[in-house]
């Protein structure tokens, strides 16, 4: 683990890979000090190529449980309007081969959360681009962890409240931050929001019940920033890869069985005013049609 840390990217990246694969088979019970080893090794005191070599082994740990988790998976009928039903529901599979590994990472998560929140705090204070690419590199982990758990527990029910006012910050770096395209932190800035994004689509996809708690806030920062803004310039200068991203949120939450028309209305004039006007839901729909 103390070698994931090298400084040529090119050997980090092999050696991350590497542990990802070991640790995904070996995983709780072979290898119980791996997880707190890395997030151990992802602390702020440490050098910044430990944290980072810490990190994407981390990432591709998680990314190994995700994908045997993904195996054992039933097949899903996208067409199916309870599909959000089905990914949210574990196979009997799931729950005979994986436990150890789920509450492993049940019992880690909260300390995930925290190295994310320091690394953020850290960038937006600073405007440190390399401490925005650890941010970004601790934002692809709890992608992970997030894919691999499925359900809202309460840590990530903060985690997502304080991922919406991050994104806010972004946002505004990215808008009127006054950088240059060049600027490597408009480019992590960016890698930080469109990985919230996705993080906030697994949570609406895997349990949108629970979602529906920062449904409206969400919806609106990506109404706004993939389709409706006033000024176009904003949605036209969105990469093609990442207003994909924003709009598999946007299709998600009014497409979903368990929000009804009525229901957004109602979250919308509660949490986010002005969200929702019957214009704005029909202009969506009909872009996305």
């Amino acid at each position: 683990l103390s070698a994931a840390g090298q400084k040529e990217n090119a050997i980090a990246t092999q050696l991350a890979l590497f542990i990802g694969r070991v640790g995904s088979y070996d995983y709780p019970v072979e290898w119980p000090a791996l997880l707190p080893s890395l997030i151990a090794n992802s602390k702020p005191d440490l050098p910044e190529d430990v944290r980072m070599g810490s990190l994407q082994a981390l990432k591709y740990v998680c990314k190994g449980f995700k994908a045997k988790k993904e195996e054992m998976a039933p097949d899903v009928n996208l067409d199916d309007d309870n599909r959000y039903k089905h990914r949210s529901q574990p196979s009997e599979d799931q729950k005979e081969v994986a436990p150890a590994v789920i509450e492993a990472l049940q019992t880690e998560e909260s300390r995930i959360y925290e190295l994310w929140a320091e690394s953020i705090r850290a960038f937006c204070a600073s405007g440190d681009a390399n401490l925005g690419r650890i941010s970004s590199r601790t934002t692809a982990v709890v992608r992970e962890v997030q894919g691999c758990l499925g359900t809202i527990s309460d840590a990530r029910a903060n985690f997502l409240t304080s991922a919406h006012g991050v994104s806010l910050s972004l946002q505004q770096i990215m808008r009127n931050g006054g950088l240059a395209k060049t600027d490597p932190r408009l480019e992590v800035a960016e890698r930080i929001f469109f990985k919230i994004a996705q993080c906030a689509t697994q949570a609406l996809e895997s349990a949108p019940e629970r979602f529906s708690a920062v449904l409206a806030e969400f919806l609106r920062l990506y109404l706004d920033h993939a389709l409706l803004n006033t000024d176009r310039s904003i949605v036209e200068s969105t990469l093609g890869k990442h207003r994909v991203i924003l709009l598999r949120f946007i299709a998600s939450a009014i497409s979903c069985p368990q929000y009804n028309q009525d229901a957004l209305y109602i979250l919308g004039s509660q949490r986010a005013p002005n969200a929702f006007s019957d214009e704005k839901i029909r202009q969506a729909r009909s872009i996305i049609d």
